[in-house]
């Protein structure tokens, strides 16, 4: 019974923030378990606190209450709970850019880890004086409210994957165009003239840097045409020409508001043997 509860509480914790939070689900389950008749009271009061933590952590009230069209709530000076997790659930984009750039539906999946986040906090809230310590309602209580929490962020997840991974389609366009302009120089090092033939994008990889914050990471390949001496070169046996492919890495980050204005842009081309000064054929 308990096994299958801890079982549960580590299948949870890989999902949390930082290790504080994770401490305080060990203390929640272990409260549970210790006997009294405010166990279950003292357990719905870390959960809720867990709770709390998890979405302040992915959804901080400055970047959420930066969202275009945000608006507080009646008589809340904050974002609620609610609030937060719909932030998290679109890893902090644009509601706006995410239906009309990445065309992806949004409010049915929030719908759905908002009703867990629901479910959750009517588990461990209580009426007043209620006290809640027999075993089996401790059991009962411990176990729907990580069924609960975990429903909540598998929904948000879920969404929040389909999001980044829309958003990385979206970006290529844009990350070619940053890589061309920001290799020129390399490739021109290598020979007097030269042509860029096509640009490959094999793999892009969004990972969110900060709750407002998002770096990307992007592996492709370039095939080239290179060219030694003038044309007029080439036609006497002068001149040289020779097709080259490179590797090339390319990573940036961008702010979730405008996702494809990209700063800090470090790239990497791997010319291979032309790094180790191969001389001119």
């Amino acid at each position: 019974m308990w096994d299958e509860l801890a079982h549960k509480a580590d299948e949870i914790k890989p999902h949390l923030p930082d290790n504080f939070s994770r401490l305080a689900l060990d203390q929640a389950l272990a409260t549970a378990q210790t006997p009294g008749p405010l166990r279950g009271n003292f357990f719905a009061v870390a959960m809720r606190e867990v709770t709390y933590m998890t979405l302040h952590a992915f959804a901080p009230d400055g970047p959420v209450m930066a969202t275009p069209g945000f608006e507080l709530a009646d008589g809340q000076n904050r974002p609620t709970q609610a609030q937060r997790l719909a932030y998290w659930a679109r890893a902090g984009l644009d509601p706006a850019f995410v239906a009309e750039r990445l065309q992806v539906e949004l409010d049915e999946p929030v719908k759905t880890a908002k009703a867990a986040l629901a479910e959750l906090s009517k588990r461990v809230h209580f009426r007043e004086n209620t006290q809640v310590g027999e075993d089996a309602e401790v059991v009962a209580l411990v176990g729907s409210s990580f069924d609960a929490f975990a429903a909540m962020i598998d929904a948000a997840e879920a969404t929040r994957s389909e999001v980044i991974e829309a958003l990385a389609e979206e970006v290529n366009d844009e990350a070619l165009n940053t890589f061309i302009f920001d290799t020129i120089d390399a490739i021109a090092e290598i020979a007097s003239h030269y042509s860029i033939e096509s640009v490959w994008v094999d793999h892009v990889a969004v990972h969110q840097q900060a709750p407002d914050r998002l770096r990307f990471e992007v592996e492709g390949s370039v095939s080239v045409g290179l060219q030694w001496g003038s044309n007029s070169d080439v036609r006497r046996g002068d001149g040289h020409q020779k097709d080259e492919n490179f590797k090339f890495e390319l990573q940036f980050t961008a702010n979730t508001l405008t996702p494809t204005d990209f700063e800090d842009v470090i790239h990497r081309l791997d010319l291979g043997l032309w790094e180790r000064d191969y001389p001119e054929p």
